[in-house]
C-alpha cells in the first residue's frame, strides 16, 4: 500500500472515477456497495479520487489488486503509478507498458484469495444455531415417548 502513499498525489488527479469505474469496483468486491454509493454522491473528481485511495489503504492486498485490474481496463496508463521499483510491489506490470499493450496484473507468486472473513463468524453462529434447534427437537421428541410409554395422558 506504500505505492498508493508515494504516487496518491499523481492518481488523485489521473483516475476517472466515473459511475462505470466504481460499478466495476463494487462488482468485484473491491469496494463495498456502501462506499460506492458515498463515492458517487461526491462532486468533485479529486476529492472522490481521495476517499477512494483511503478505502484502497483500508482494504486488503488483494483488494488492491482487483483495482489495479478493474483500472487496468480502460485506464492502464495509471496503472505504472503503482508499480515501485524496489521489488515492494503489491503487483506485477511490465514496465514497458504502452497504451495499446495489454496489461498483466497478475503475479507468478500469488497467492489464491481467501474467501471474506465475514462469513467466519456468521456460518459459526448459524450453525450454532442449527444444533440448538435439533437438540430442542429432540428433546421434545424424548419427551413425547416418555409421556406415551408411561401412559401418563390416558385416552378415555
Amino acid at each position: 500500500m506504500r505505492t498508493l502513499t508515494v504516487n496518491g498525489v499523481q492518481l488523485l488527479d489521473r483516475i476517472v472515477a466515473d459511475t462505470t469505474f466504481l460499478s466495476d469496483l463494487a462488482a468485484v468486491d473491491c469496494i463495498t456497495l456502501s462506499q460506492k454509493e458515498h463515492l458517487i454522491n461526491i462532486t468533485q473528481p479529486r476529492d472522490r479520487n481521495d476517499k477512494l485511495l483511503e478505502f484502497l489503504t483500508r482494504r486488503s492486498v488483494a483488494d488492491f489488486h482487483k483495482f489495479t485490474r478493474v483500472l487496468a481496463k480502460d485506464q492502464a496508463h495509471l496503472v505504472p503509478l503503482l508499480v515501485t521499483d524496489g521489488g515492494e510491489t503489491a503487483l506485477c506490470v511490465s514496465k514497458t507498458l504502452q497504451s495499446s499493450a495489454t496489461v498483466d496484473v497478475t503475479c507468478p507468486n500469488d497467492t489464491p484469495e481467501r474467501p471474506s472473513p465475514i462469513f467466519g463468524p456468521f456460518l459459526f453462529i448459524i450453525i450454532i444455531i442449527i444444533i440448538i434447534i435439533i437438540i430442542i427437537i429432540i428433546i421434545i421428541i424424548i419427551i413425547i415417548i416418555i409421556i406415551i410409554i408411561t401412559g401418563i395422558f390416558k385416552v378415555a
